[in-house]
């Protein structure tokens, strides 16, 4: 039985035997407790609706599990039989592998960032292997990007995969330096904000810099004020009540 943190490295499958799992899938938790057990007496039910999916590899006929990660385990515990189906595109099995679990997940913004962080890893890799395949005579004259630049697009992709700021990636990378940090942010025991000061080694604005700031707010408002009152005597903004 699985215990949360657990990561499936490989699967095994009819007619495909030892398939690894994406990386990319394994970012995401496995189910564990109750909300396994009710996959399980799910598909002892009624078998397995939903097939794993599997993506093939760029050398030859070699794959990998992109999606079924719980579906197979629970499937092994049910004594069912699994149903495989081939994902049926050769690039962007990463994409593939987000879009299916945001949807279905309930991640909080700290959950995405820690993420995103291991998100851009696999972008970074992933343009270094494009790179590789590239032919010579394809890469022309034009500006080829460097390793900065691509660091930085794979960042700003990972960041937009998850929903979440650089500035929360950010944060992430300086919290994961410290791992018990990393373990209190995951616990619900401290934000990443204040985790990444923490880890930083910069204090947290003091309630001088927070009321200076809440008074910036206040007179940028107040600038407003005028126009706004205008546009609510004429109509032109709905009032909430």
């Amino acid at each position: 039985m699985q215990k949360p943190g657990d990561k499936l490295d490989s699967v095994t499958l009819p007619g495909y035997g030892t398939v690894k799992v994406h990386e990319a899938a394994n970012l995401f938790p496995l189910m564990v407790g109750e909300e396994f057990d009710e996959l399980v007496a799910d598909i002892k039910l009624r078998g397995l609706m939903e097939p794993v999916v599997l993506w093939r590899l760029f050398q030859g006929d070699k794959f990998c599990l992109i999606d079924g990660r719980n579906r197979y385990l629970a499937c092994k515990a049910a004594g069912k039989q699994i149903l495989v189906k081939e994902y049926p595109y050769t690039d962007d099995a990463i994409g593939y592998i987000i879009s299916l679990n945001m949807r279905r997940r309930q991640l909080s913004r700290d959950d995405k960032s820690f993420i995103a962080l291991e998100l851009e890893k696999l972008y970074t890799a992933e343009a270094k292997e494009r790179q590789k395949r590239k032919p010579v005579d394809s890469v022309g004259t034009d500006h080829v990007p460097t390793e900065r630049d691509e660091n930085a697009r794979a960042a700003a992709k990972a960041a937009k995969a998850m929903g979440v700021s650089r500035e929360n990636v950010q944060q992430a990378k300086a919290v994961a330096k410290v791992p018990a940090l990393v373990k209190a942010v995951k616990a619900k025991k401290i934000t990443m904000a204040k985790a990444a000061a923490q880890a930083r080694g910069t204090p947290e604005p003091g309630p001088e810099v927070l009321l200076l700031r809440d008074l910036n707010k206040l007179d940028r408002f107040k600038g407003v004020l005028p126009s706004l009152s205008v546009a609510l005597s004429a109509g032109r903004v709905p009032l909430p009540w």
